[in-house]
């Protein structure tokens, strides 16, 4: 079979050219050819989901410094995050 070389933009005009129908039997098509594409995970998604999340992780190592000091926030309506006596953050 010959190949056919069209782009989104001209397979896209051409369905819009079809009646109804043929509209829906091109989607039915389509539907069920994506069906197999959505139930493929790569694998490191695969494996984030598949990971056990119930135990407690151990603490974070801060390393000598410890927990850095951090500047105290507060949320303002339609403002967003404003840093206490800083600039604003969106």
């Amino acid at each position: 079979m010959a190949t056919l070389e069209l782009t989104t933009e001209q397979v896209i005009a051409l369905v819009k050219q079809l009646s109804f129908e043929s509209k829906q039997l091109v989607f039915s098509v389509l539907h069920a050819d994506l069906q197999g594409f959505e139930n493929r995970l790569d694998t490191e998604t695969q494996e984030w989901l598949e990971a056990n999340l119930d135990e407690e992780l151990p603490p974070y190592d801060w390393g000598i410094a410890g927990v850095p000091f951090g500047k105290p926030i507060r949320y303002s309506p339609g403002q967003g995050f404003v840093i206490e006596g800083g600039k604003t953050i969106v």
